[in-house]
């Protein structure tokens, strides 16, 4: 109910940004469970579905670099409207494909496209938000966010059972349109935004890139949370594909109970959203280095356990460690930047995290195969839960700095 209040407080900007992408979340989960259909459908190849997930991931990496180096300088609002048209667009392209490779194509431009989208509702919220309000309202994001984790996954299986694969995309197209007419009604102040022109050089763009990379390398908070999300990226990576075979060799729960145990996770990413936004009195980096800490340390013990009842409220505090750094990372940058450079931090610092999280999860595929899901979980954890060792680092920098200026 105070989750309903703090909403119903807020600005209209505000509010459309958050329906808006909650109900571009839902679309986008109905996509995947509808794609992932198709192509089962479409395909005998046993990893064909690992070659679309790949295809919908390695956009972020290659291409995100490169946006970075011109979404700050696009009319935001525009630059919505246009990612809403065009995805809508793309979406109904897809149950005419009539052979899988187009699928793939089709997936592709729509990650690319999609870049966009996540680092510029990011940086638009300090505009349109009083900075000590940043905390509550990406907290209120998160946690509407999670419950769409949560309720998405059914309620796809639901639309797709009663009105079939093709209409599914049909939907998620109607989705990107309302959002759309949303943003309509979007009202911002273009002054910076229109004063700065775009230049499609690529040695502009890729300077403008260096740019933002140096600007995250110099600023000591902005680099602490890139090191973090790099180091909670490599474990969530391997976390997501050695969890599904531990469950079933130590606990002997069906991989197709997998979706179950996701969603206990999203119940600790409620719980740490409401959480963090009742935690104001700390430091926002410290609740972050606590959040990267906590989640590395509930997958050591997750590592150790072989019952249910012990791993049920591990997943939850996991869920919670995850909704502490994602939070506060993203206020973080938020306030650590303007809007000359902010959309080009977030999309860069996405990208980055990215790159981890792909990577440890190609690695983690070599490593259960040599040392068995229990350690790969195990080295995971260890991950993340030495960033424990940085954030004492930086808390005794701090505390003799504190002395020093006294």
């Amino acid at each position: 109910m105070r989750r309903v209040i703090q909403m119903s407080k807020l600005n209209r900007n505000i509010k459309i940004l958050i329906i808006g992408s909650c109900l571009s979340s839902v679309g986008d989960w109905l996509n995947i469970l509808a794609l992932m259909t198709l192509v089962v459908k479409l395909s005998d190849y046993g990893g064909a579905l690992a070659v679309l997930m790949i295809l919908r991931a390695m956009p972020k990496i290659i291409f995100g670099p490169f946006i970075a180096g011109i979404i700050d300088k696009l009319n935001k609002k525009k630059a919505l409207l246009i990612t809403c048209i065009i995805s809508s667009i793309l979406v109904l392209l897809i149950p005419l494909s009539k052979n899988i490779y187009e699928i793939y194509i089709i997936s592709c431009f729509l990650s690319t496209i999609n870049i966009v989208v996540s680092p510029t509702i990011r940086s638009i919220i300090p505009s349109i938000v009083k900075d000590d309000e940043l905390i509550s309202v990406n907290s209120i994001f998160s946690s509407l966010n999670s419950i769409i984790d949560i309720v998405s996954p059914i309620l796809s299986g639901i639309i797709l059972t009663i009105f079939g694969l093709s209409k599914c995309f049909y939907i998620d197209s109607i989705s990107f349109i309302v959002f759309g007419i949303m943003l309509i009604f979007l009202k911002l102040n273009y002054s910076n935004n229109n004063s700065q022109k775009i230049s499609y050089n690529f040695v502009d763009i890729c300077n403008n890139s260096k740019r933002s990379l140096k600007y995250i390398l110099d600023n000591m908070y902005l680099f602490k949370v890139l090191q973090g999300m790099f180091l909670a990226n490599l474990s969530m990576g391997i976390i997501y594909v050695s969890e599904i075979i531990f469950l079933k060799i130590f606990l002997g729960i069906d991989p197709d109970m997998y979706g179950s145990f996701v969603s206990i996770v999203g119940i600790g990413l409620v719980i740490g959203s409401i959480l963090i936004s009742k935690l104001h009195r700390f430091e926002l980096y410290n609740l972050f280095s606590f959040g990267v800490y906590l989640m590395g340390v509930t997958i050591v013990f997750f590592s150790f356990s072989n019952k249910l009842y012990f791993l049920i409220p591990l997943l939850i505090i996991e869920g919670i460690g995850e909704a502490f750094f994602s939070i506060t990372s993203i206020t973080i940058i938020q306030q650590n930047t303007n809007e000359s450079n902010r959309a080009s931090v977030l999309t860069l610092n996405d990208s980055l995290s990215k790159v981890a999280y792909i990577v440890s999860m190609g690695c983690a595929g070599i490593l259960i195969d040599i040392i068995g899901a229990k350690y790969t979980i195990l080295i995971s954890g260890i991950i993340s839960a030495l960033y424990f060792i940085i954030w004492i680092k930086n808390y005794t920098k701090t505390m003799e700095t504190s002395v020093t200026e006294k």
